[in-house]
């Protein structure tokens, strides 16, 4: 088996690989004998079927699967040799020549293909003890923290129904049908929406409309 390496750009790699005619015809041969013993053809006694005959009925199909055995053990050495390890499956190319491919089929040419792949990048082990961290820290007034706190109460205060009019603070639930030039507008309608006065939520002068409101 030869193996050249035609690319290697980042971690990208192709490589060419030829496997020799002699190799396949070897493996055919060997194989055909293996099946010589117990292949039955009509017209034959078992185990006294010529080679030749095997040969021509059976050495395509039989060298088809020796192809791509050859293939797939190849392609797998070549990495192996390379200590290489492919983050994907690698892409395998024969040659689109149909005239080529039944020569090596026949066992009178070299079987040539291209494995093309990505190898997974090697990453150094990283010494962690010489790793510094910068922890930011940021000031804060104790008002503004305060201002939060008041904040987060306000939205997780406790609500009871109330009789009389609407106050500011006070929580309401509101549908309401907003109109430009006396035509409702996208976006401009809500069932049961929650608004608490005070809260600036919507444009300004409604929620000063609603102040005052019963139920």
């Amino acid at each position: 088996m030869q193996v050249s390496e035609t690319l290697s750009e980042g971690l990208k790699r192709e490589l060419n690989i030829v496997i020799p005619a002699s190799h396949l015809k070897e493996r055919l041969e060997a194989k055909i004998v293996e099946l010589k013993d117990t292949v039955q053809i009509k017209g034959f006694r078992k185990g006294k079927v010529p080679a030749a005959h095997i040969r021509k009925m059976y050495g395509k199909s039989i060298m088809s699967d020796l192809v791509q055995e050859e293939l797939n053990s190849s392609s797998q050495k070549a990495l192996t040799d390379r200590s290489e390890k492919p983050a994907m499956q690698p892409q395998i190319a024969l040659s689109e020549d149909q005239g080529e491919v039944e020569k090596v089929m026949s066992g009178d040419a070299d079987l040539a293909y291209k494995i093309t792949y990505e190898i997974v990048p090697v990453i150094e082990e990283l010494d962690y003890g010489k790793i510094t961290i910068e922890r930011p820290v940021v000031d804060v007034a104790d008002s503004e923290i305060d201002a939060r706190l008041e904040e987060i109460g306000e939205s997780n205060r406790p609500y009871e129904t109330k009789d009389g009019a609407a106050a500011d603070k006070d929580r309401l639930t509101i549908s309401y049908l907003g109109k430009l030039d006396g035509e409702p507008f996208e976006g401009g309608q809500d069932d049961n929406a929650m608004l608490i006065l005070g809260s600036n939520q919507f444009i300004p002068g409604f929620e000063e409309q609603l102040l005052g409101a019963k139920a």
